[in-house]
């Protein structure tokens, strides 16, 4: 399973003009800045599911103000460790595969918090 993480090896340099060098980057560029905006979006909104439901289920009486600030905490430390671990991580990992598999992770999670 480690291996699935590992970074792939150097690719050989391009023997490119200038230009066609200028045009890949700014291509690659872009592909970048979409996949992060996109990708750090999906894990925002999967991070924030609590804040949309406190006020209903505190209406309804399935939980009380201490155990919603359990909950916070623990969200909080969790996301806050997760966040210092990831780092170092994803420092040595491919981090397109590093990205996906977590951001699968975080769906399933907040699935079964759901059910």
């Amino acid at each position: 399973m480690l291996n699935f993480f590992k970074t792939r090896p150097d690719l050989p340099l391009l023997s490119s003009s200038k230009a066609e060098m200028l045009k890949r980057y700014k291509s690659y560029q872009w592909q970048v800045f979409i996949g992060l905006i996109f990708g750090y979006a999906m894990f925002y909104v999967v991070r924030m599911a609590l804040g949309v439901v406190k006020k209903p289920m505190l209406d309804a009486g399935i939980v009380t103000l201490e155990e919603l600030g359990i909950m916070g905490s623990a969200f909080f430390f969790t996301y806050a460790f997760g966040k210092f671990l990831n780092g170092f991580l994803s420092d040595y990992a491919n981090i397109g595969r590093f990205m996906s598999f977590s951001l699968l992770l975080s769906g399933i999670a907040s699935i079964f918090m759901g059910m």
